[in-house]
């Protein structure tokens, strides 16, 4: 099932769902580390946060399209 997610990945790119673990950024789908926060170069403004529940969070998980959703678990 992982390597369906990382080919869903590469057909049409990392979701906008992401896990955040010491400031390293992760695709919630294929969990290939795609940014940092520790230099304050990857802004997460427009990522929903895996497991966090902030409006902001809320917010930016219903403006998502179905292809930035699917395989990612859910919101939570």
């Amino acid at each position: 099932m992982s390597k369906l997610m990382s080919i869903f990945c590469v057909l049409f790119g990392h979701a906008k769902v992401v896990s955040k673990c010491f400031g390293y950024v992760s695709c919630a789908r294929c969990g290939t580390q795609i940014g940092d926060t520790l230099a304050g170069v990857f802004d997460l403004e427009k990522y929903v946060i895996k497991g966090h529940n902030c409006d902001v969070c809320d917010e930016n998980w219903s403006n998502l399209k179905i292809r930035e959703r699917v395989f990612c678990g859910g919101k939570l």
